[in-house]
């Protein structure tokens, strides 16, 4: 008799041990989950941040095999320019931030965005496929920016996302 008690002892013990090695993997499933909402806060920053372009009215953008370098944005904060490469020309401008920038939502920081004084460099260009207008119209017609983890997204007055960019840290 002695002896069933000691299985039974060791038949709960094992019991007791598998119901803790579940209810730890239960919180290690948790923690995951959590870290997985955190990383779409928004960890770059608008400003001093290399923003390559990843698409362009909902349209996914890759280079080109005869394109120099990859289409993006930097936006300095010293002296509130804005500078890039549209796949061809380089381009820049002035901006500002109108009003606060909201981070209410802890997914996003979201602001009104006031770009001018859009210039390019007027170079002749090979057979790009690329839209360099497109794209330099989509950045002009920008007046709101939502930054989630490492995307950054331009959109237009009507809110209908017209560039999105991925941070790249040089």
């Amino acid at each position: 008799m002695s002896t069933t008690l000691s299985n039974l002892g060791r038949i709960s013990f094992l019991a007791a041990s598998l119901g803790l090695v579940a209810a730890l993997s239960g919180c290690a499933q948790n923690d995951s989950s959590n870290q997985s909402a955190e990383k779409s806060v928004a960890t770059a920053s608008l400003a001093n941040t290399y923003w390559k372009l990843i698409e362009l009215n909902q349209q996914a953008v890759t280079m080109q095999v005869n394109q120099e370098r990859e289409q993006h944005i930097i936006f300095h904060s010293k002296d509130k320019r804005f500078t890039g490469f549209a796949g061809c020309n380089g381009y820049f401008g002035q901006y500002e931030i109108d009003g606060a920038i909201s981070t209410s939502t802890k997914v996003a920081t979201t602001g009104n965005l006031s770009l001018s004084g859009i210039g390019a460099t007027r170079m002749a260009c090979p057979d790009v496929m690329i839209n360099e207008q497109k794209f330099l119209s989509a950045v002009s017609e920008s007046t709101t920016f939502t930054i989630a983890g490492e995307t950054l997204i331009l959109s237009d007055e009507k809110d209908a996302a017209v560039a999105k960019f991925k941070s790249v840290y040089l």
